[in-house]
């Protein structure tokens, strides 16, 4: 039977009102990734290691605007030696 191993991440942005634009950050193991091209980096990373991305979720402020989100990965769950 196949098995799996979950991983969430949770995702911080930033609305710049002025500049119209937002400013992603991500904060991994306690390193804290900021912008596109590094956010990208680390997704690519994730799927060479197999995870797949299954769901996410976002929260809002109270004028509508996305400020976070909880990204739910999956992958096949290596069985061990001898399990």
């Amino acid at each position: 039977m196949q098995r799996w191993e979950y991983l969430t991440i949770n995702f911080g942005i930033h609305l710049s009102a002025i500049l119209k634009i937002a400013r992603w950050e991500l904060e991994v193991d306690g390193k804290l990734l900021k912008g596109e091209e590094e956010t990208i980096r680390y997704m690519n990373t994730l799927g060479d290691q197999g995870w797949e991305l299954i769901s996410s979720l976002t929260g809002a402020d109270n004028n509508g605007n996305i400020t976070k989100a909880v990204m739910f990965f999956k992958r096949p769950k290596l069985t061990e030696l001898g399990a």
